[in-house]
């Protein structure tokens, strides 16, 4: 059993293995692991902070016996035009064989759930959701300002290890690869409140940070 977790900087570039040397030094001295990498899969660039919420949920995962890979997505933009422009060639060129987009071409041997999740709106995410061979469940920052620290803030907008985890679980479930008392399990010992009103509905301050 496999799930993909998506995670974004909206950075684009070409490092080669400068990018992940880098990456693997910065995330030894910020969290103290030598090697946080070490038989992860990945691909890409990413964001630091949801990096972290993304390994952490394949780690609440692993311990329910979900193995997921961990990905990320330079550009949901540029995901986006390279579709479009696949789209538009197939639709000029119906004699000739039909371009895959390359979104569609890597997801293609993923027939799991896939999980994006981001600091961003739902909506950059969802840019790619059609050309995306799989189901498609993207996590964002939907909703009214907020004044708080980061960590609450994440599991305010459902974006923190947790929330990826069960989110995975629950698109599994749906999906009828695992039972929903899983789920439910998961979201009382991973302390989700399943009647917390939806942020994107909520306005106003949380709390100040100290």
């Amino acid at each position: 059993m496999k799930l993909v977790l998506f995670d974004i900087d909206g950075t684009l570039m070409t490092t080669g293995a400068a990018g992940s040397d880098a990456m693997r030094h910065v995330f030894a001295e910020l969290c103290g692991i030598p090697d946080g990498f070490a038989g992860i899969e990945m691909s890409g660039k990413t964001d630091a902070a949801i990096l972290r919420e993304a390994l952490r949920a394949q780690s609440l995962l692993a311990e329910r016996k979900v193995a997921a890979a961990v990905w990320s997505v330079t550009s949901y933009g540029e995901l986006r035009r390279d579709a479009l422009d696949a789209e538009r060639w197939n639709r000029l060129h119906p004699a000739e064989p039909a371009r895959m987009p390359y979104v569609s071409r890597v997801l293609a041997p993923e027939p799991w759930p896939i999980i994006a999740a981001s600091d961003y709106m739902k909506t950059v995410a969802d840019q790619i959701a059609r050309f995306v061979p799989s189901t498609f469940h993207p996590l964002g920052t939907d909703g009214f300002g907020r004044s708080d620290d980061r960590k609450l803030l994440r599991r305010f907008f459902e974006v923190d290890a947790e929330s990826i985890a069960v989110t995975a679980l629950a698109e599994l479930a749906r999906a009828g690869r695992i039972g929903s008392d899983k789920v439910t399990r998961a979201i009382a010992d991973l302390g989700i409140d399943a009647d917390a009103p939806n942020p994107e509905r909520v306005g106003g301050l949380l709390r100040e940070s100290d």
